[in-house]
């Protein structure tokens, strides 16, 4: 269920979203697993933010394990979302119930009188982070293409992408997200915690420091000897308790532009260790979710019939799959075939795959994947047979990177199997396309070689 929460909220089903991982909590915390519950609500809380119906539950989670901390959060979330809904009665409620839990929280004093003379504010620097309407469109473009990009393993290109947008908007989440997993993905774990910083001080921009401190949660599971992030972590202590708000905008940018530093307290380090609270680290893609899904062990006071094996977990998913996912909803049958060939799952994988490619849309990229997972499978033939087909798509010519990254995997399946001639062949034609391609000019000269 929490898997195909995130399948939901990855395709911007909230709703479904919060149904599938209300259930998937209320199932983990039946069988006495609190923890796993707390680690699925926050993350879904970072995917579907301001959500009553999670929150609400994250907040039983941690009364139930008598976790303070992420009580008090999960209540001020619950105040600020009933407030931007303008649920007044609700937000009354939340507040009596923050205010057992923690007296000195921010949300409980009273507004500040406004002073009869304003000091103008210190200037501060612009930093966009939401696009305007007319430029969303290039956004949803350069995403779309990087991710594409990103699975054809063109990992630079895919970061050019992704750079092109914050260059126009340094604070965009979504686009840093998308870059702190890529990072992780080429095994650049610092460049990713760097990232969760900037996410982080997005995040409290917007007035959500709750989903800020699961972000430096995560960064200090992935360095948790990083003095930058400890100091960060701290700094948003500071600034919650003290009840801080972001700076004044300049005139003309709305709050969600100004920029916020969050390591300008570095003699509040010391209590960055409260702020990690046992969270987990649960910012991976969704085949990162489903193989800790189906790899876990199960307790071991739980009664051997309640313990399945993989096959039978694998044959539930299915399963629910076939009940929350529509057949025409290519896009998320294309993620469950990625998320099973990260598992190894070559098989589910090309099934997954092989639906997806009934969609024009992605076709190109689905034939691809079948022919990565039938190479790993050692199945050379339909491999080739895959590539040639995406080859001789009329979409394979829409885009100049996407033909020729699958000329030369093309090309390279044809070298280990000693068809040089073949291999000659593609390489060729990534050479005409794109002499700079990759290290094309050394596979070229190879295969003039061995073909003779």
């Amino acid at each position: 269920m929490f898997v195909l929460a995130r399948l939901h909220a990855r395709q911007g089903r909230k709703e479904q979203a919060v149904t599938a991982a209300a259930q998937a909590s209320d199932d983990l915390v039946a069988r006495s697993r609190v923890p796993k519950a707390a680690a699925v609500l926050e993350e879904m809380i970072t995917l579907v933010p301001g959500s009553p119906p999670l929150l609400s539950r994250r907040l039983e989670v941690a009364r139930a394990s008598g976790d303070k901390a992420a009580a008090r959060i999960a209540l001020e979330g619950l105040v600020q979302a009933h407030r931007a809904a303008g649920r007044k009665e609700d937000a009354a409620r939340a507040l009596a119930q923050l205010a057992e839990v923690d007296p000195a929280s921010p949300l409980l004093r009273p507004p500040a009188r406004e002073p009869e003379k304003r000091v103008a504010p210190a200037p501060v620097v612009a930093k966009k982070s939401a696009p305007p309407a007319m430029e969303e469109e290039f956004v949803r473009e350069h995403l779309a293409e990087a991710e594409s990009l990103a699975n054809y393993g063109l990992a630079d290109k895919a970061f050019e992408q992704l750079e092109t947008i914050l260059q126009r908007f340094p604070g965009h989440v979504e686009t840093r997200r998308q870059l702190k997993e890529l990072m992780l993905r080429a095994g650049r774990r610092s460049e990713a915690v760097t990232q969760s910083l900037a996410i982080a001080e997005a995040l409290v921009l917007q007035g959500m420091e709750g989903e800020a401190a699961l972000e430096l949660a995560s960064a200090s599971k992935l360095d948790p000897e990083n003095a930058r992030v400890a100091r960060a972590s701290a700094t948003l202590r500071g600034r919650v308790s003290r009840g801080a708000g972001p700076p004044p905008p300049p005139p003309g940018l709305a709050p969600a532009d100004v920029e916020v530093h969050l390591e300008e307290e570095p003699a509040a380090a010391a209590a960055a260790d409260a702020m990690d609270g046992g969270l987990l680290d649960l910012s991976g893609d969704i085949a990162e979710s489903l193989a800790r899904a189906l790899g876990e062990t199960a307790p071991v006071e739980a009664p051997e019939e309640e313990r399945q094996t993989l096959d039978e977990v694998l044959q539930s998913f299915r399963e629910k799959v076939k009940e929350e996912v529509e057949a025409e909803d290519y896009g998320t049958h294309y993620e469950l075939g990625i998320a099973y060939k990260e598992m190894g799952l070559l098989d589910e994988a090309i099934s997954e795959f092989e639906h997806a490619s009934r969609s024009q849309d992605r076709f190109v990229e689905s034939c691809n994947m079948m022919a990565v997972c039938l190479r790993e499978k050692g199945e050379s033939k339909g491999a080739e047979q895959w590539y040639r087909r995406a080859l001789e798509s009329p979409a394979a010519h829409g885009g100049a990177d996407l033909r020729l990254g699958l000329a030369y995997d093309l090309g390279d399946l044809l070298a280990h199997r000693q068809d040089w001639k073949g291999a000659l062949q593609a390489f060729e034609e990534v050479f005409r396309q794109n002499r700079g391609y990759r290290d094309v000019l050394d596979r070229l000269k190879e295969a003039r070689e061995r073909a003779g």
